[in-house]
Parts: structure tokens; C-alpha cells; sequence
């Protein structure tokens, strides 16, 4: 971690991996910092950048709230869904494997569900016929 701002104007510290930091970028931290629902701390990456609401490379944990602008108007950015011969069911063992190893614990959290299966894929995904 580079530094931490906390300060008696924010409910919860910011915490930084990103240095420096886009004067827009860290506005946005602030202010996520000093949102009602915002949980433990923000959290910046080393990629941090200015978004629109929240800083790109940003994380928040929230409690009792979904906030779909926390997501990004870029979600897509760096990702890309390709189409494979592979079968959801082995997936969802490289997935499980992967979880079970140690290597990331709740891995497959981002998904929102906790994990794969045999019976829905990965992410709840099912094999197109």
C-alpha cells in the first residue's frame, strides 16, 4: 500500500495502491468515502483513474445497498466473452479446483454467486446445445 487518507471528513479511510493519484480520481474516492453505505474502506489500485462517479480501479464494499454505478459505465474494459468447444461442467472444475486450492478465496464472488456447479457452469452459465 502507497498511503492512507483518513481524516474526521470521511466515515471510512482511503486506502492506495495508486501513486500519484488524478486530482479527479481522488475527489471520487472522497466522496465514495463519505457515502452512508460505504463499508470498512475504499480501496484504490494501482491503475486508478478518473471515472464517472467512482474512480476506475476502485473497490468499495458496501452494507444493506446495491449501487449499480459502482460498476462503471465501462464494465467491458479488459474483458471478452469468447466462444469455446469446452463444456460448462469442466470449467466449473477448473473453477472449483482453483477455489478449493487456496488461491483466492470466494474466487468466483464477482459473479454474484458464490461459485460454480455441474448443474449451472461457471457463474450459473449452462452449455449451449
Amino acid at each position: 500500500m502507497k498511503w492512507i487518507k483518513q481524516d474526521e471528513t470521511l466515515r471510512v479511510p482511503i486506502k492506495s495502491w495508486c501513486e500519484p493519484i488524478e486530482e479527479g480520481a481522488l475527489q471520487q474516492a472522497m466522496d465514495l468515502a463519505r457515502h452512508p453505505v460505504i463499508e470498512h474502506h475504499v480501496a484504490l489500485m494501482p491503475d486508478c483513474h478518473l471515472g464517472y462517479g467512482m474512480p476506475i480501479g476502485g473497490v468499495i464494499a458496501v452494507k444493506d445497498a446495491i449501487l449499480p454505478s459502482a460498476v462503471g459505465v465501462d464494465i467491458g474494459c479488459g474483458m471478452v466473452a469468447v466462444e469455446t468447444n469446452l463444456p460448462a461442467e469442466r470449467l466449473a472444475k477448473v473453477t472449483a479446483r482453483r477455489a478449493t486450492a487456496g488461491k483466492a478465496e470466494g474466487a468466483n464472488s464477482c459473479r454474484g454467486r458464490g461459485g460454480a456447479s455441474a448443474e449451472t457452469g461457471v457463474g450459473g452459465l449452462r452449455t449451449l446445445p
